[in-house]
């Protein structure tokens, strides 16, 4: 720096804006300088089915029916693999849990709901059946052994 010289003159420039007090202009932003060609696009509102604590994403009721009959095809699939499973005490098929939030989807949702859960229902009542004509068998069984000693 040279001897002699005005610390104000250097400095000027910077503290400019603080010595007279008044706010400094923004500088404009520059115009895109393209705009977008055609019609906005239309925002889809994304709808929400829930099956087994999972959130799945739908478009409408129509895809929501397409997912719910997915996941009775699985039901079935399980229930059947369940039906072939060797015979246990604790046997069963845990039953899914369905739910949105969306209002558009409720009837769907109840209706396959309601589906789902009559086959979980018909399989308990097989299962029951089942084991009770087991116990039935038995017994009879038990008699004739007692008859012939």
């Amino acid at each position: 720096m040279a001897i002699g010289a005005s610390w104000a003159e250097i400095w000027a420039p910077v503290w400019k804006a603080v010595w007279t007090q008044e706010a400094p202009e923004p500088e404009p932003e520059p115009e895109p300088s393209q705009k977008a060609a055609g019609r906005p696009k239309k925002q889809r509102r994304k709808l929400l089915v829930e099956i087994d604590g999972q959130d799945f994403e739908v478009s409408s009721e129509e895809e929501a029916a397409v997912l719910l009959a997915r996941a009775k095809a699985l039901a079935i699939q399980s229930i059947e693999k369940a039906h072939a499973a060797p015979v246990r005490v604790n046997r069963g098929v845990q039953r899914p849990k369905i739910s949105t939030p969306d209002l558009e989807l409720i009837p769907v949702v109840q209706q396959a709901r309601q589906t789902i859960t009559s086959l979980y229902d018909d399989f308990s009542r097989d299962l029951e059946i089942a084991a009770l004509m087991r116990k039935r068998d038995e017994e009879e069984e038990e008699a004739i052994i007692r008859l012939l000693m």
